[in-house]
């Protein structure tokens, strides 16, 4: 691969060898990490850091592909696909915001409480009144916490929301949706229909899965409005449940969330994760060992999300799990089972797809090797 070869993404593209915070980044996202937590970054044999696993794989002058991949038991923490490539640790790139050892709150459970309530209604407050904002909802406890916390901060006059789209992306949770848009007294509301064939339109050859990731991250779940008009207003839960020194080893903290947050601040105008916020970080990292990840049966979440849902009168509530229907069309699934049966990879490593498991299981192994194999290794191939 060529090291000097030209990127030309949307982002922030930093030229090789600039430093960021102390750190020499190859390409950043537009992801604002002056505030929020950065949940993905990735480092090469260099010291080059990235937002971007295919951008800094693209500056790579050999890839050599680590093939415990193929063995579907294997469980990646650190590891990436590429052997020069690998994730970073939290504390070497957010060190001068972030640290392990932080204080543990000492005050009284219902203070605690109070005081995760009043740190969000303050990064709720200084949402812009001249943007739009498009918040992803689910029936879940994140949700609920959000859109109910603006609710309180509207009857109490503090803010009005007015400028706040609240958006159902998956149409099994669609009831109890409108039902805590309902409790909350919201009103604009839309619910996507996903009814038709490729509506989160996934299994794109043109769109890189940003590593060993399931094509279920190149989902688009915002339907018929433009995502370029609105900053995305989303959760991130496992900050009440994954202590600070597990995130390191905790695959799904990255996968799911890390990778495709920097994707979408690409899409949306910008992104707000107000679970990511410093403020919002530094007291769910003080949480007591005792008070964390608590089974709770209420809503099927820990006992402090749970209670904090109680809090705003939304426990009653089902919790209706997300079941996408990615109804990928006929035309799609053989232009993608003939993408990798074409593919460099398949010739390279013989590997034979399991073709029901690939669209039964969205997020398996089969769906990762495809996206690997047609999204990143076929296209970076092609650039050597």
């Amino acid at each position: 691969m060529n090291g000097m070869e030209t990127m030309c993404t949307p982002g922030r593209t930093v030229a090789a060898g600039a430093a960021v915070d102390g750190m020499h980044y190859a390409y950043r996202s537009p992801f604002d990490t002056r505030h929020f937590f950065n949940r993905c970054v990735f480092v090469d044999r260099q010291d080059r850091y990235s937002d971007s696993f295919h951008l800094l794989a693209r500056l790579q002058k050999t890839l050599t592909f680590d093939e415990r991949f193929l063995d579907p038991q294997f469980v990646n923490t650190t590891e990436t696909p590429f052997r020069e490539i690998r994730r970073a640790p939290p504390h070497a790139y957010a060190h001068r915001r972030l640290r392990p050892g932080w204080p543990i709150f000492s005050g009284s459970y219902e203070a605690y409480l109070d005081r995760l309530e009043s740190t969000l209604e303050q990064v709720l407050l200084r949402m812009h009144p001249g943007r739009q904002y498009l918040m992803a909802h689910s029936s879940g406890s994140d949700s609920r916490i959000l859109s109910g916390t603006m609710a309180r901060l509207r009857r109490q006059g503090k803010m009005s929301f007015d400028n706040v789209l609240f958006h159902c992306w998956c149409t099994h949770e669609a009831d109890s949706f409108r039902t805590i848009m309902a409790a909350n007294g919201w009103t604009n509301i839309s619910v996507l229909d996903d009814s038709g064939p490729d509506v989160y339109n996934v299994g794109r050859t043109d769109l890189p899965c940003e590593g060993w990731n399931p094509y279920t991250y190149q989902i688009d779940f915002w339907g018929t409005h433009d995502p370029s008009r609105y900053v995305l207003l989303s959760g991130a839960q496992e900050t009440y449940s994954v202590p600070y020194e597990r995130w390191l080893h905790a695959r799904s903290f990255f996968n799911n969330r890390g990778e495709s947050i920097h994707r979408l601040a690409t899409v949306f105008e910008d992104v707000l994760f107000p679970f990511l916020s410093y403020p919002m970080l530094a007291m769910t990292m003080a949480m007591p060992a005792q008070w964390k990840n608590l089974p709770d049966p209420r809503i099927g979440r820990d006992k402090v999300r749970s209670d904090l849902v109680a809090r705003l009168g939304l426990i009653d509530i089902p919790v209706q799990k997300a079941a996408y229907r990615f109804n990928v069309s006929p035309a799609r699934r053989r232009a993608m089972l003939a993408a990798y049966e074409t593919s460099r990879f398949r010739r390279r490593y013989g590997i034979v797809l399991d073709e029901k498991d690939l669209f039964a299981n969205w997020n398996g192994w089969n769906s990762c090797l495809w996206s690997f194999a047609v999204t990143e290794y076929e296209v970076l191939q092609q650039a050597v």
